[in-house]
């Protein structure tokens, strides 16, 4: 997200948040954003920070506060469209365009409609299962770029042979045709492997292309959650990634 001063001395100037960051505006170097030209403004002004793509604003400053839409704030949430004031200056916040695929939990081009009970949202993961046991089951997302020239289908090959190098015992079973909502095909691979205690686990994989973009949605746990992974995937979409991932 951004502030942009649209009132000021610094009119234009632009502050860049990434997901994760917390950045405090003053007229001091104390300030990691410096805006010496605004006598009105405090050494360290305000910070604002960007967390699950909310972000909050707190004022520091104990003479001339801080405003957001006209009314002073100890701390805030704001949107884009909101208006902040320190000192002389007036930010506004810019988002990003609404996700044209609203979903209740969103990891890249990912999206998942269906939280089965006993499970929650992780942050740029997807789901998983409350229960805090040793094999805890999860419902992960991630996307890379399909190599030049390379099919869906050979791409999952090379996957399968990683998977047989890698795992102790590792039993494949596909890549089968599946559907996917939001995708032009998919393909499910289970892939079943030793672990402790005489355990044996399975992930199911399914691979969704988007464009020139693959998603892997991996559903790892014992078989107790079996229908649960029958509801995710009932809801759940891959759609391109709205932000190019090869930058």
């Amino acid at each position: 997200m951004i502030l942009e001063i649209i009132e000021g001395p610094e009119t234009g100037r632009r502050v860049k948040l990434r997901e994760g960051e917390t950045v405090s505006v003053g007229r001091t170097s104390n300030a990691m954003t410096i805006l010496a030209q605004d006598p009105g403004m405090s050494g360290v002004h305000f910070v604002a920070s960007l967390s699950s793509g909310i972000m909050r604003v707190r004022n520091l400053s104990q003479t001339n506060g801080t405003e957001v839409n006209g009314a002073r704030i100890d701390a805030a949430t704001v949107e884009a469209g909101d208006k902040i004031r320190a000192g002389q200056t007036v930010f506004t916040v810019i988002g990003p365009p609404p996700n044209p695929y609203p979903a209740q939990v969103r990891v890249g081009g990912w999206g998942f409609n269906i939280i089965p009970e006993g499970w929650k949202p992780m942050e740029d993961v997807g789901l998983v299962h409350q229960d805090e046991g040793e094999f805890r089951a999860s419902a992960a997302g991630l996307e890379e770029s399909l190599p030049g020239g390379k099919t869906l289908r050979a791409y999952v090959e090379v996957q399968m042979e990683i998977a047989k190098s890698q795992l102790q015992d590792a039993e494949l079973q596909g890549p089968a045709e599946a559907r996917m909502e939001g995708s032009e095909e998919a393909l499910l691979l289970t892939v079943s492997s030793d672990a402790k205690e005489g355990l044996r686990v399975t992930q199911r994989q399914i691979y969704a292309r988007s464009g020139d973009v693959v998603g892997i949605l991996t559903l790892s746990g014992l078989a107790a959650v079996n229908q649960d992974f029958i509801e995710i995937v009932r809801g759940a979409s891959f759609h391109k990634p709205l932000i190019d991932i090869k930058a």
